[in-house]
């Protein structure tokens, strides 16, 4: 949706923040990746399981309700993504739109269509198929994850070759969030990760009609609310639209 301007479209959905937490342990020197194990630099001829299980028993441990556990399969040495591949994807819909102020229009076409995001052509594999990333441009601080998101598409129902996006948009640079609270949800049932559950932010990012890969699809068409979309970036004065 445009946050300054109309028409709007609405969605919302969940998102999965997919990234690694083994390495916010302290025992990781990321300058180098060295390793370490009691102590000292952790050698190459010792197997990874040897240091996992070294990781796992420097606990607290805890189990799958979140409680503290001696036996239990998790350990905030290795962090609740030990295995995490620095993906971040979402699974949203549109749920309304706007054409003006004040009104919301909940029959619009375009109503329970999907919005994804995803990531950059890899030149190296030829795969077109990418998750968008979400990475922290300093590991010792908590003000700076950041996503970087590749194409922006819109407007699928079901599979996108049943019935295809009614827009497809690259999105350039880095997504670093705009606004953070990192105790936006109180009141949550007894977890040990709590301090993660409770925080909220917001990124921005703005897709420019002027890339070689914005592209409309005829699907447009049966939308009301996108048509005039449309419409809007045709405007000479138009030169992106600001996502949420």
């Amino acid at each position: 949706m445009s946050v300054l301007d109309f028409p709007r479209l609405h969605f919302a959905g969940k998102a999965r923040i997919h990234a690694p937490t083994g390495y916010k342990n302290g025992l990781i020197d990321l300058s180098d990746n060295t390793c370490y194990m009691n102590g000292v630099p952790y050698k190459e001829n010792h197997s990874a399981a040897e240091y996992h299980e070294y990781l796992y028993n420097q606990g607290p441990l805890f189990n799958s309700e979140g409680k503290l556990d001696e036996n239990g399969p998790f350990s905030m040495a290795q962090g609740w993504n030990f295995g995490g591949n620095g993906h971040f994807s979402i699974d949203a819909n549109i749920i309304s739109t706007q054409r003006e102020s004040g009104k919301v229009d909940l029959d619009d076409p375009v109503i329970g269509r999907s919005v994804d995001f995803w990531g950059h052509y890899n030149e190296y594999v030829k795969t077109s198929f990418n998750r968008a990333r979400i990475f922290e441009n300093d590991p010792a601080s908590n003000w700076t994850n950041t996503i970087m998101l590749g194409q922006l598409a819109f407007g699928r129902l079901g599979d996108s070759n049943q019935v295809p996006y009614m827009l497809t948009a690259p999105i350039n640079g880095y997504q670093l969030a705009r606004w953070q609270d990192f105790d936006y949800i109180r009141d949550l049932p007894e977890h040990i990760l709590n301090h993660e559950f409770g925080k909220a932010a917001v990124y921005q990012f703005v897709v420019s009609k002027g890339e070689e890969d914005f592209l409309w699809s005829d699907e447009v068409n049966i939308s009301p609310t996108v048509s005039l979309l449309r419409e809007a970036m045709q405007r000479e004065d138009e030169i992106g639209r600001a996502h949420v």
